[in-house]
């Protein structure tokens, strides 16, 4: 036999637990309704809901926003072919290179980004390539250990192909001063700046200012004004200063790991080249490299063409008013288009849950990642399994939290957006039934503070949006439905136009039950038969979700004048009153029941 406190402890859970999970009468006969299919009913039951307003995810519905930071989601105009990152060949290079060393040795993703490029800066020294290899690392590599010798184009390859294996994406980009010579540089997305990084693997060098460092198009802006721009260089240092170190020309490398401004550079970082800056719409050469075949028409062979063409492939231009478009190939005007976002998330959140029960969020997922694999979801702090891309996320009392991020094939984790939440569902207490207490429903009393030829009603006031205010607003001993007296009211009317000035009355806010069906009734009385009138009820909790108004024509005698209203879920305040136009309006015997739920 159970003892008694565990009959009563069980009673108590499992009251507890009912309440929980059906937080007042409404959402319980909409959550019932939902499960039977009944759709009148599930219609009746929405309308004591909460207007689904703008700003509905907020403290109205006990919710905090402490931290968003949300991802961006571009699908840039123009198309760009992505490398394969888990493609055997690419996970070759990764041997092949040394990056997990590189992995191992740097602290941010900067400084990984600053190793490859000094393993792709001393990989050799300068001379014309011939023939031409293509773009493919291994090709190069293996030229390479049999002495032979390339310009700047291939160690930008090698770089881009090296960033790709380690996880991350970068891009070709060829640069040339004004209608002369040109260099080849790249670009690689940087998940922890959330931009693109210009890196030159031949100067050994990113670019930076204030700190942050710059992409193509930054300097491309910056070419008459490089104040605060830094170089920043590899420990290999610049050019061939490794090269110098090795052959024996020179003692030290100069450069290494320096921070060096771009006015102090005699190179200036070759700034002028980014006149002109265009980016080669592919990056997949480690598995697709271009045909390296020269070819002969009518018996005669046609040279490579280095600088474009079929060679670089599709290419994007950026075009301005200081740098005009081309006609051999597409020309972005867009930033969007040009250095478009990667390795983000979008989250869009959705309230689903009922007013009444504890805030469920639904968050949607939506990214831009090349070689995508999974997302890695946080919440509160705990790694949580997700095999798609929505989430429902129920609010615990406290602090909530949600950070989400992409990964690719190769494991590489892109930014991650975060949003903290403060939860309260205390905001609204279901549980607390009033006695709803009109204010001076009769006009019975005057307020003290009135003169005692023109008093006014206690608790009840004018809201006057006009210069001239209103001509009467006083109670009326002589005119009444019941008790002592009435309230007499006439609009002011402006002396030039003749123009009467509407105004309204207004009581206190006074405390009310939520999710109820309540009638609001009024007396009134004109001066003119026909005589316009609003009569009013006004949602007061926090900032107003509703306003009740039903539009009359007062006769000449008394007679009771009604306003049905459905409560919603979150309406715990109110105030009543009514709206005049013209003539006198006697007002008496105001009235509020509740008739249902």
């Amino acid at each position: 036999m159970k003892k008694p406190y565990v009959i009563l402890l069980t009673l108590v859970l499992t009251s507890v637990l009912k309440m929980n999970l059906y937080a007042d009468p409404t959402s319980d006969s909409y959550r019932k309704a939902q499960k039977r299919g009944d759709t009148a009913v599930v219609f009746q039951a929405q309308s004591y809901l909460a207007p689904p307003f703008c700003y509905d995810l907020n403290r109205l519905h006990g919710i905090t926003f402490l931290k968003t930071v949300n991802g961006r989601v571009v699908k840039p105009a123009y198309p760009f072919t992505y490398q394969d990152m888990s493609h055997l060949k690419v996970r070759k290079l990764y041997d092949r290179a040394g990056i997990a060393d590189m992995e191992k040795s740097s602290a941010t993703e900067l400084e990984l980004i600053q190793c490859i490029s000094d393993w792709a800066n001393k990989q050799y020294g300068h001379m014309l390539p011939l023939p031409y290899p293509a773009w493919d690392a291994h090709e190069v590599l293996d030229r390479i250990e049999n002495g032979d010798t390339f310009f700047c184009t291939f160690k930008a390859a090698l770089f881009v192909q090296a960033c790709n294996a380690a996880g991350l994406t970068a891009r070709m980009l060829g640069i040339n001063r004004k209608d002369q010579d040109a260099h080849t540089v790249t670009d690689v997305y940087s998940n922890e700046y959330r931009k693109w990084v210009l890196v030159d693997p031949w100067m050994n060098c990113y670019y930076e200012r204030d700190g942050i460092p710059l992409s193509a198009k930054e300097l491309h802006d910056s070419i008459n004004n490089t104040e605060g721009i830094y170089l920043v260089f590899g420990e290999n240092g610049k050019d061939l200063e490794y090269w110098d170190l090795k052959t024996k020309k020179a003692d030290t490398i100069l450069h290494a790991g320096k921070r060096t401004p771009i006015t102090e550079d005699e190179s200036k970082g070759l700034k002028d080249y980014y006149y002109d800056v265009r980016v080669v719409m592919r990056n997949d050469h480690t598995v697709h490299p271009q045909s390296k075949e020269n070819l002969d028409v009518d018996g005669f062979m046609v040279p490579y063409n280095p600088r474009g063409g079929e060679w670089w492939g599709p290419q994007l231009k950026w075009a301005d008013e200081t740098t005009p478009p081309q006609i051999t190939c597409d020309n972005a005007w867009e930033i969007e288009n040009f250095e478009w976002p990667l390795n983000e998330v979008r989250v869009d959140l959705k309230k689903v849950s009922v007013p009444g029960e504890n805030v469920v969020l639904e968050a949607h997922f939506s990214t831009f990642t090349p070689n995508f694999s999974h997302y890695k979801l946080d919440v509160d702090g705990k790694t949580v399994p997700i095999d798609g891309d929505v989430y429902v996320w129920k609010m615990q009392k406290g602090r909530n939290s949600l950070k989400i991020a992409s990964i690719n094939d190769v494991g590489r984790s892109g930014f991650p957006s975060e949003f903290v939440i403060e939860y309260d569902p205390s905001v609204f207490d279901f549980s607390r039934i009033v006695n709803v207490r009109l204010p001076n429903p009769g006009f019975e009393e005057s307020d003290p503070k009135s003169f005692e030829k023109s008093r006014t009603p206690l608790d009840w006031h004018t809201i006057t949006p006009n210069p001239y205010r209103y001509r009467e607003f006083q109670l009326d001993t002589k005119v009444k439905h019941s008790g002592k007296c009435s309230l007499r009211v006439t609009p002011a009317r402006d002396p030039e136009s003749g123009v009467d000035y509407a105004f309204i009355v207004s009581s206190v806010v006074f405390d009310i039950n939520p999710a109820k069906d309540v009638v609001y009734s009024i007396w009134l009385r004109a001066s003119e038969d026909g005589t316009p009138v609003d009569i009013t009820l006004h949602d007061e909790s926090k900032w107003g979700l509703g306003i009740y108004v039903n539009h009359v024509m007062v006769e000449k005698t008394w007679k009771r004048y009604e306003l049905k209203c459905r409560l919603h879920n979150e309406m715990t305040k109110a105030f009543t009153g009514f709206k005049v136009y013209s003539g006198t309006v006697w007002a008496d015997d105001v009235g509020y029941e509740e008739v249902g739920e």
